[in-house]
């Protein structure tokens, strides 16, 4: 209960535990920041919250949580990690998008981009099979390098619905399907683990962005010119 003092005095700074004590409960992340450009991400949905913050005199972003319900309560760290993340890379002139990035045989780098399910992972691995390289599923960084774009991948395992593996027949030989899982209940392992280190790329130069939209009649994509 945030309005507990004793329950927070000593794990959260004092400053994060005063505005947090008068948040309204929200499925929305509410970003905070303290007297000494502290900087905090927390999400308070009434039956779980969750608090990322950054300590500036350390470097270290820290992570709280504390579910108040019984049961089954989804909490996940990305919530409150991308929030901060983004803040702190926009004050070094660098641009955190949900996207993914492959590499073209040719040297065209490209980023995909689309809505949370729509297929953003599903069509970097389509490429990937094409021999191409591959930076990341879900994160990337963008920054301008003199007259180019670099995109650099954030490093995190793949995270599949059991749809997306059956896509790929490759994945799907690494996953036991006898065992029953919850159908929100995604399946991770990381794309070297399937395709081998000669394909993951660090970085590599913006050529052209596609937008990933699903029609009724299927997929569809939209070419737009990074400029």
């Amino acid at each position: 209960d945030m309005s507990a003092r004793d329950k927070v005095d000593g794990v959260l700074p004092i400053w994060l535990c005063e505005k947090l004590t008068t948040l309204a409960p929200s499925n929305q992340v509410s970003m905070l920041y303290g007297p000494g450009n502290e900087l905090a991400a927390v999400i308070n949905n009434g039956s779980a919250w969750q608090c990322g913050w950054m300590e500036t005199h350390s470097n270290e972003i820290r992570y709280v949580s504390y579910k108040k319900t019984d049961g089954r309560t989804p909490l996940s760290v990305s919530t409150v990690l991308v929030p901060i993340l983004r803040d702190l890379l926009a004050a070094r002139h660098k641009l955190l998008l949900h996207a993914a990035a492959v590499r073209c045989p040719n040297g065209c780098g490209i980023l995909i981009l689309a809505d949370s399910g729509g297929g953003k992972t599903t069509t970097a691995l389509s490429i990937l099979r094409q021999g191409s390289g591959f930076l990341a599923d879900d994160l990337v960084v963008l920054q301008e390098v003199g007259q180019d774009i670099q995109i650099t991948g954030f490093p995190e395992l793949l995270n599949l619905t059991e749809k997306t593996v059956g896509f790929f027949p490759e994945i799907k030989e690494h996953f036991d399907f006898s065992t029953q899982m919850p159908a929100s209940e995604k399946r991770m392992i990381s794309a070297q683990t399937v395709y081998g280190d000669e394909y993951m790329l660090k970085t590599c130069h913006l050529h052209a962005i596609f937008f990933v939209q699903i029609e009724p009649d299927g997929p569809k994509t939209k070419l737009t010119n990074p400029g």
